[in-house]
């Protein structure tokens, strides 16, 4: 089982802010680049320091927003750290979320390639929900797609959605990626997805979310 790592923030009065609106927050603000160096930061150290519960997981996912791969110091920052091998590469996945924001996409190809070859792997989040996925796929050197959620929460009744989420699968899997499937929330949309040909699934159906201090 591979594990997506999702930040939350409690507010004033202790309630948790889902990670979706603090997001959308810190973009608003421009303050991506701060909140993903953080959470890389500190989910290395975490790898670093939990090496029992890390052997249990098929992988860990960073999300990694457009916005912030547009910040050269970041990505020299990742590159530094990861660079000195203390966790093992090959469990660690970085799914490219608001890909549209990037501003120089064969710079960011360039960073992949370079991260790629120290272990890392890569994932092409919300794909389908822009026009520009399919560019992106094209340029940018992924491992893996996620399909959006809005194409999988009315897959079990939706004869479109079907087709699109088949259409999506063969594609990619022509091109020698993998795909997964976000916001799976029950068997029947598993079920449907297992026919389509999809390689993963993520959402309530498979598990639903915890504190990595649970591990």
């Amino acid at each position: 089982i591979q594990y997506e790592i999702l930040l939350s923030i409690y507010d004033d009065r202790g309630h948790l802010i889902p990670a979706g609106e603090f997001v959308r927050t810190a973009e608003r603000y421009n303050r991506m680049q701060a909140v993903d160096r953080w959470v890389v930061g500190y989910v290395l150290d975490w790898m670093g320091s939990h090496k029992k519960e890390l052997d249990s997981m098929g992988g860990i996912s960073i999300n990694l927003s457009g916005h912030s791969l547009n910040d050269a110091d970041l990505l020299e920052f990742m590159y530094d750290r990861l660079s000195v091998r203390d966790v093992p590469m090959e469990k660690l996945w970085f799914e490219i979320t608001e890909a549209a924001a990037i501003a120089n996409v064969a710079d960011v190809a360039e960073f992949m390639h370079e991260m790629k070859e120290i272990g890392c792997h890569f994932c092409l989040g919300n794909f389908g929900a822009g026009m520009s996925s399919y560019h992106f796929l094209k340029e940018l050197p992924v491992d893996m797609i996620k399909i959006d959620g809005s194409f999988v929460k009315d897959l079990a009744t939706d004869e479109n959605d079907r087709a699109m989420v088949r259409s999506m699968a063969e594609m990619v899997h022509f091109m020698g990626k993998e795909v997964i499937a976000s916001q799976v929330e029950d068997k029947a949309s598993l079920d449907v997805l297992k026919s389509l040909g999809v390689d993963y699934a993520q959402g309530y159906v498979i598990e639903r979310p915890r504190l990595i201090s649970s591990f």
